[in-house]
This record gives C-alpha cells, sequence and structure tokens, in this order.
C-alpha cells in the first residue's frame, strides 16, 4: 500500500512536471507570437513611411542633365527649326541653293546620321521662317514681291504633306520691295507677322478664320519686337521703354526703365516676360487682369552672373533654362526665380530646343541630345509653401491647381491651402463633436444610473461603426439641403443652445423636489430632450418672423441676415457630419476614463460636504483629465485624416483662407480626387505623395504629443 502511495505520487509530480513544461512552452510560443505581430505591425509601419519617403526623395535633389544620342547633320546648312528628332518632329534646315530640308532619325537606329524626310524648293530671293503652334508645323515663305505663304505641314507615316494655310500680300505701297527681316507667330485664330523695311517695322494682324486683315501698324526702329497673338498684343522696346500695343483696341502701354533692355524673352504662353537689363538684372513680368485691361507688371528681378541670351521654357514644369554670354546654362523655377542645378558647359551653343525632358543643342556639325534628370525637383521649399506670384494673379498668394488648359501653364503647387483646408474641417468638427461627446460622458460616467448608462453607452458606440460614406452620403443628399433651407434656424440654434442648458441646469435641482421619489433619477435626459425638441421649434419659428423683419427696416436689422444666408453651408455641413463622425471615438474614451475614477475618492469628497458638482470639478474631471485630453487628440486625429464625408461633402475648392465659413479642401480629399489622373513619376504624383507623408507625420506627432502629455498629466496628479 505504501509503495502503490508512492508510485501515484510520482506519477502525479511527473504529471505536474508535464503540465507545467507544456504550460511553458505554451506561454513561450504565444509571447512570441505577440512579440511577432508587433514587430511585423511596426515593420509594415516602417515598410509604409518608407515608401511615401521613396517617392518624395526625387524633390530634394538637384536638377541635372547627362548625354543621351549624339547625331551627325550635313554641314553648310542654316537651321531653320530644330526639332525634336526623338520623338518624330523633324530638323528643318536650308541648304546653299536655297531648298528646305527636313530631317528625321533613321528607322531603328539612335546613334547615326539623320535621314532627309522632305526637300521643299524655295527661290534664293525668299525669307523662309518655320514655326510650331500646338504641336503643328507650319512653313512661311515671304517672297521678294512682299507676297507671304504659309503652310501647315501634315506628316504621316514621317512624311510631310504641305497644305496651305493663307497667302498674303504684305504690302500695297509698292509692288516689289526688298525686305531685311521677318518673322510670325500664330494663335489659335490670329496671325501676326512683322516685316521690317530699313528701320521701319510693319506689324500684321491676320483673322485666320476669315484670312482679312485686324490691323497694319508701323513701328519705328525697335530694338526688339515680340509678337504675342494668343493674347492680341505686340511687344517692342526702344529708348529704354518698353511699349504693348493691343492689336485690337489699339492702346498702348508704356514701361520705362532706368536702363537699357539687353534681351526680351517671351514664355511659350505669351503671358511673361524674361526681360534682360544692362546691369545683368533679369526680371520676370507677367501679365494680369487690371480692371479688364491686361498688362505686364514685375514678379521679381534676379542678379546673374553674366548676360542671358537665350531663355526656355519647360512644357509641363515651372522649370526655365537660361544660357549666357558665356555659353553657361542653368535651371531656375521661374516662379520664384531660385537657380535650381549646377551651371553646365558642355555642348551648349546658340542653336538649343527643350522638349519635355530632353534638350538638344547643336555643335560642329552634331546633334546633341541630352535627358533632363530628376525635373521635379524644380519644385522647391518656396514654391511649395510660400506666396508666390503667377500670371494673372495681382499679387503672391497660396494656390493649389494642378490642371490646365494647355502645355506651358504654370502649375500650382502650394500645399498650404490643403493644410488650412484640413485644419479648418478639423476643428470646425471638434467644436461640434467635443461639446456632445464630453458633456454625454460626464452624464453617463457620472450623473447616469447603471442602468441608464448600459443603454445610452452602447448606443453611442455602435455610431462608430456606421462608415463614413454612409455619413458622407447622408450629409450630401439629407443634410446639406436642409441647411440650405434652414441655416438661419441652425445657427440660432447652436448660439442659443448653451444658455437653455444653463437655465435646465438651474432650473434642474427646484424641479426635480417637486417629483415623486419614483421620478426623480433618470428622468433629466427625456426632460432635455424635450426641451431641446422645443428650442427647435422654437427658432424654426420666429426664423421666418426675423428675416421679414430684416426686409422691413432695409439691412438695419440687428442681426446681418442677408450675410448669414449667403454663407458657404458646404462648410457648416461637414462641420456637423464630421462631428457627428467623431462623437463616438472621443466619447467612448473620455466616458471610460470618467467613470473609472474610484468610487472611493467620490464617497470621500460626499463625506467631507461636496456636491455632486463640486465632486465632478474637483475630483472626477482633475482624475479623468489626461484620459478626455487623449479622447479629443484622438477626435482631431480621426477628423484630420477622414477622406469620404469631406470629399462628397464640401466644395473642394482649395483656398488658403482661415475664414471658417469660406469654402476648403483637405490633404485627405484632395489625395482621393488627384491620385487618379496624376501620371507616376510626374512631380504631381511625387507631391501627393508628399501630401500623404504630411499627413501621416501629422498624425503622428500628434498621438505622439497628447500620449506624453496624458502621462506627464498622470503622473504630475498622482504625485502632486
Amino acid at each position: 500500500m505504501g509503495q502503490s502511495s508512492i508510485d501515484e505520487s510520482s506519477s502525479s509530480n511527473t504529471q505536474t512536471v508535464k503540465v507545467a513544461r507544456l504550460r511553458k512552452v505554451k506561454n513561450r510560443l504565444v509571447a512570441a507570437a505577440i512579440a511577432t505581430s508587433g514587430w511585423l505591425v511596426l515593420l509594415t509601419l516602417g515598410l509604409l513611411l518608407w515608401q511615401l519617403v521613396i517617392q518624395v526623395l526625387p524633390l530634394a535633389r538637384d536638377v541635372s542633365i547627362s548625354p543621351k544620342y549624339q547625331f551627325a547633320i550635313t554641314p553648310n546648312e542654316s537651321i531653320l527649326y530644330l526639332g525634336d528628332v526623338i520623338n518624330s518632329v523633324p530638323l528643318v534646315t536650308m541648304d546653299k541653293d536655297c531648298r528646305v530640308n527636313f530631317y528625321s532619325q533613321s528607322a531603328g537606329k539612335s546613334n547615326s546620321s539623320l535621314v532627309k524626310s522632305k526637300i521643299i524648293p524655295a527661290l534664293c530671293t525668299d525669307q523662309v521662317k518655320v514655326k510650331a503652334y500646338d504641336g503643328q508645323l507650319y512653313l512661311a515663305i515671304l517672297s521678294h514681291s512682299g507676297i507671304l505663304r504659309i503652310e501647315k505641314l501634315n506628316q504621316v507615316d514621317k512624311h510631310l504633306f504641305p497644305e496651305l494655310e493663307m497667302t498674303l500680300a504684305v504690302t500695297d505701297v509698292e509692288p516689289v520691295i526688298k525686305t531685311d527681316k521677318f518673322d510670325f507667330q500664330l494663335s489659335a485664330n490670329t496671325i501676326m507677322l512683322s516685316v521690317q523695311q530699313g528701320q521701319m517695322w510693319k506689324v500684321y494682324s491676320i483673322d485666320r478664320r476669315s484670312k482679312n486683315e485686324i490691323d497694319v501698324v508701323e513701328v519705328n526702329n525697335p530694338e526688339h519686337l515680340l509678337l504675342l497673338p494668343r493674347i492680341g498684343q505686340f511687344i517692342y522696346v526702344a529708348d529704354s521703354k518698353l511699349t504693348t500695343h493691343d492689336i485690337t483696341s489699339g492702346r498702348l502701354n508704356h514701361i520705362a526703365f532706368d536702363q537699357a533692355i539687353s534681351t526680351l524673352n517671351v514664355f511659350p504662353s505669351q503671358r511673361s516676360l524674361f526681360i534682360g537689363l544692362q546691369d545683368k538684372t533679369l526680371q520676370k513680368w507677367s501679365i494680369v487682369n487690371a480692371q479688364g485691361q491686361l498688362v505686364f507688371q514685375p514678379m521679381y528681378s534676379m542678379v546673374t552672373e553674366y548676360q542671358p541670351k537665350n531663355i526656355l521654357i519647360h512644357q509641363s514644369e515651372n522649370a526655365a533654362f537660361i544660357t549666357d554670354q558665356k555659353n553657361q546654362l542653368k535651371i531656375i523655377n521661374y516662379v520664384t526665380g531660385e537657380q535650381v542645378s549646377d551651371s553646365f558647359t558642355e555642348h551648349i551653343s546658340n542653336q538649343i530646343l527643350l522638349s519635355q525632358n530632353l534638350l538638344y543643342t547643336v555643335t560642329n556639325n552634331t546633334l546633341n541630345v541630352f535627358e533632363v534628370n530628376s525635373i521635379s525637383a524644380v519644385n522647391t521649399i518656396q514654391s511649395l509653401w510660400g506666396k508666390n506670384s503667377y500670371e494673372g494673379y495681382p499679387q503672391a498668394d497660396y494656390v493649389w491647381q494642378t490642371t490646365s488648359a494647355a502645355d506651358y501653364h504654370e502649375t500650382k503647387f502650394s500645399l498650404v491651402p490643403l493644410v488650412i483646408g484640413s485644419l479648418k474641417a478639423s476643428f470646425l468638427a471638434l467644436l461640434i463633436a467635443v461639446p456632445l461627446a464630453v458633456c454625454a460622458a460626464i452624464y453617463t460616467g457620472f450623473f447616469a444610473p447603471e442602468r441608464l448608462r448600459n443603454w445610452i453607452k452602447p448606443s453611442i458606440e455602435v455610431l462608430e461603426a456606421i462608415p463614413s460614406v454612409v455619413l458622407g452620403f447622408i450629409a450630401a443628399i439629407w443634410l446639406a439641403p436642409l441647411a440650405e433651407q434652414f441655416i438661419l434656424s441652425l445657427l440660432l440654434f447652436v448660439l442659443l443652445l448653451p444658455l437653455v442648458l444653463f437655465l435646465f441646469a438651474l432650473l434642474h435641482h427646484p424641479l426635480v423636489q417637486r417629483l415623486p421619489q419614483r421620478f426623480k433619477q433618470g428622468w433629466e435626459l427625456p426632460l432635455a430632450s424635450i426641451l431641446l425638441i422645443g428650442l427647435g421649434i422654437f427658432v424654426y419659428s420666429i426664423t421666418d418672423v426675423m428675416s421679414l423683419a430684416s426686409a422691413n427696416l432695409q439691412g438695419h436689422w440687428l442681426l446681418p441676415i442677408d450675410t448669414l444666408e449667403n454663407i458657404n453651408k458646404n462648410t457648416l455641413v461637414v462641420a456637423l457630419a464630421l462631428g457627428i463622425a467623431i462623437v463616438p471615438s472621443i466619447y467612448s474614451l473620455a466616458e471610460d476614463a470618467i467613470y473609472e475614477v474610484p468610487n472611493t475618492l467620490k464617497q470621500a469628497s460626499s463625506a467631507l460636504g461636496a456636491t455632486r458638482l463640486q465632486t465632478l470639478r474637483k475630483v472626477v474631471l482633475i482624475l479623468a483629465y489626461p484620459g478626455i485630453l487623449s479622447a479629443i487628440a484622438l477626435g482631431l486625429g480621426r477628423a484630420f485624416g477622414e477622406t469620404m464625408i469631406v470629399l462628397m461633402v464640401t466644395g473642394n475648392t482649395p483656398v488658403a483662407d482661415w475664414n471658417l465659413l469660406s469654402g476648403l479642401r483637405t490633404l485627405t480629399a484632395n489625395l482621393a480626387i488627384e491620385m487618379p489622373e496624376a501620371e507616376v513619376g510626374s512631380s504631381h504624383y511625387q507631391i501627393l505623395f508628399l501630401t500623404g507623408l504630411v499627413l501621416f507625420l501629422f498624425t503622428f506627432v500628434l498621438n505622439t504629443f497628447a500620449e506624453l502629455l496624458r502621462q506627464w498629466l498622470r503622473k504630475n496628479y498622482q504625485h502632486g
């Protein structure tokens, strides 16, 4: 029997050891699984941050160019038009026999001589020009007798087919003249031609639709003359004075300079000029609308090392490629005037062309093709975060506008309107959500009976499960029309609500004392609800009376009724919808913080003679303060990162205006709107990732700050 007891004890001990080992193994496996899951979360967060940084890094590099191709060209031919041969735009030259030759890239070859694709005979007494407009080449031939012939060059399978655009007699004084020089420019509706005869220049304007001359203007001995048919003007320089001439109205605008103008370059959009002065100062002037008239105004000036010579404008980026008298090339952001590259001197000449991200130069019978690298780096901190002067804007401003009607329009990538929009939407939502959520949390966590709390808390928390797209849909379809119709009633309700609740709090205790015992607890909520419904009916009923009184008093009513009715309803709607969306998040954490204050402290406060309100203010709220702050910070982060509600309800107008009732566009809504249409790898695409990085960093810093503040407050109140 004794041996049997020993065996049973030994067996029991062995079983206990096995169970302990198994439990230890399970604990290690669970701990390893939890640790692995935690590290996977951190790894995922790190990969997300790394992907954002990788996409944004090109914005921090310098713009550079690197050799790509070389083409041998026929010697002793003057270049009429330097085309983008890589993208099937021909190189146009004139040989010594006065023939116009078109060269294209050989099929399947990238580093060889070019092949002639077309030859047009011409008389040596004629003058020939080739210009491009809207992706189309135009050939202009001015004969010695003053007859201008313009032909559109249609390209099919690398073959050019001339199509007559128009013929025009440019002089009616003498049948045969000798012209020294001519130039022409085209727009969608107008062709402008300038012809030099001795010291005199004649400027012709022709309507492309009717082929009729609009105007003929004579200009005496200008130093520079540029044709701007896109805006219906031409400009010329004489005696340190720049003059703009409107071809429709004949209006002249003179701009005097204190020194001679050495160079005059026009942007392809013909809405901006680069003016080089004799002291090596380069000024940018852009056109603005001044009381219905298009006039040029100065944007900025910069000092250059050498006198600028040629200035090329990038088609889709705010980049200007400037060559000087020393054949140095540097790249600037032409909106801010900041240099974004080192100077480049290799193979730079007078013949130079910029097409997308390819740069063409001609030196020693060789066509050199360079690739422009990291062109998105032209977007600087100033262009992204500072006030900038843009074409058409009378003063510097923060502007986000990424789409335009045509090429060569300035892109406006200021992030300030988007950040302001996100902050406005978030703080407007907090104005709605914090009073509702915190007051509800105080009621259910401190005043309400346990039975009533068990009904109210889950009912509010279940609202958090409603998808934000559903809330946005309801706000856009149902709430927005209501705000349009009852805007004044809604504002009056919000203004009168604190006063009504304060009066209710004063009258609550005397009223409850007169009720039977079974009605003394739990009936304050139905009474408050009835009071709020009554307030809503009251403000709605007096709105019509106030509007009528305001109309009868002809605008002398105390309240600005007309102004209230014309404010941005969408901003109020997004405040209400977004505020309601974040109420459950703030309420749940704040209510837990208030409810978890130990009952012993509440009872001790009551034993010392404190009222319930004094206990709430001196004990409960002080101990729950860190949790309430964390709840509000979480709600702010939730509002700042919300997408669908602000996307569906706001007008999505990116304006840098702190007026709480003006339009807005948030960072998240902008990402949802523009990311699908952004070209991968473009500046637009990378800047959208930058906004995502800003959004990530803001929420990360906000949550970190809230947690540190919560820990500091908890430590301070525990040991203070």
